[in-house]
């Protein structure tokens, strides 16, 4: 088993809320200011990378038994498809609405939790999320250039998560799976999701279509574009981008490690507000009296979020 180095709790909190950040605002830059609209590829980078990196971390693919194959399968699968509708809606909707719309993740696990382990939360988390929600719909009435269809798939990648969160806990919960821990977990995950993604890219985004003159069109194209077009500056991007993910898993088990899953959670609360403010400026947001209410609401209500989930945590520590 590898053991996650010790870090202060103030630099793990501090280190996964830059990391997060930068993965989201390189992210947006690769599918908006270099115009490279190709999600399954960045997913599939990204996973190479991290899988790579922990395969010489761990020497080879951890020992895993056949019972633990199907639920690992499912979780790969669930991760995908959270992660891919993440990257579509970070494509297709502005920065500052896809922040805001991200906070109702929140409402989507409790209500997953509900269904599936009969969990409530208390009345000051449900006052919270209602807050959001309220937001997050002032907001998007309110925008200048409302993107329906970008608004729809955080709403889907919101559903996403919470499927994926909430399966992640059930199959961990299972007697096969009590001696896989989740840096294993992170492993398995990502290499299972390979192949998958590899398939869905070659499907989706690879195939090159040619017209009369037999010049190749699609990804082919685009990326040998990108790349006289913009050099190196679009080559560090999709660096940046592909180790992004793997910096982002590091960085939460650390976080978790060293402080509380509460910590990691406050961290990403704060990730979003600042995510908010600098899609402000790098996109040039144009907002308006209601959209403005309207994040300043979901603000509101994540910091309300946060500090429900903290007292709760405080008392039940006395």
């Amino acid at each position: 088993m590898i053991q996650v180095p010790s870090m202060p709790p103030w630099a793990t909190a501090a280190l996964y809320t830059l990391t997060s950040l930068l993965g989201v605002l390189v992210n947006k830059a690769v599918f908006s200011s270099f115009h490279f609209p190709y999600p399954v590829f960045i997913l599939l980078a990204q996973l190479a990378v991290t899988t790579a990196v922990m395969s010489c971390m761990y020497g080879g693919m951890p020992r895993s038994r056949p019972t633990q194959f199907i639920p690992l399968l499912v979780v790969a699968a669930l991760f995908i498809f959270n992660v891919l509708t993440g990257l579509v809606a970070l494509e297709t909707a502005s920065l500052p609405m896809f922040s805001v719309f991200r906070r109702l993740s929140a409402l989507a696990v409790m209500l997953f939790e509900a269904l599936v382990f009969g969990k409530r939360e208390s009345r000051r988390v449900e006052r919270a999320v209602a807050l959001m929600t309220l937001g997050s719909v002032l907001a998007a009435v309110g925008e200048v250039r409302p993107d329906w269809r970008g608004y729809l798939m955080v709403m889907l990648n919101n559903l996403a998560t919470a499927w994926y969160l909430v399966a992640l806990k059930k199959v961990s919960s299972l007697s096969s799976m009590k001696q896989v821990d989740s840096l294993a977990m992170t492993y398995y995950t990502n290499a299972l999701a390979v192949p998958l993604t590899a398939a869905a890219f070659w499907w989706w985004e690879w195939r090159p279509t040619a017209d009369d003159d037999e010049e190749l069109l699609g990804f082919v194209a685009a990326l040998h574009h990108q790349l006289h077009q913009h050099g190196g500056r679009f080559v560090v991007a999709l660096l940046v981008s592909a180790c992004s993910a793997l910096a982002v898993n590091v960085t939460t088990l650390w976080c978790t490690a060293s402080n509380s899953p509460l910590t990691t959670a406050i961290a990403g609360q704060t990730k979003n507000l600042l995510q908010t403010a600098l899609g402000f400026v790098f996109w040039e947001y144009h907002f308006t009296a209601l959209n403005a209410v309207g994040l300043t609401l979901a603000a509101i209500g994540s910091a309300m979020f946060a500090h429900a989930k903290f007292t709760r945590a405080a008392r039940s520590n006395r």
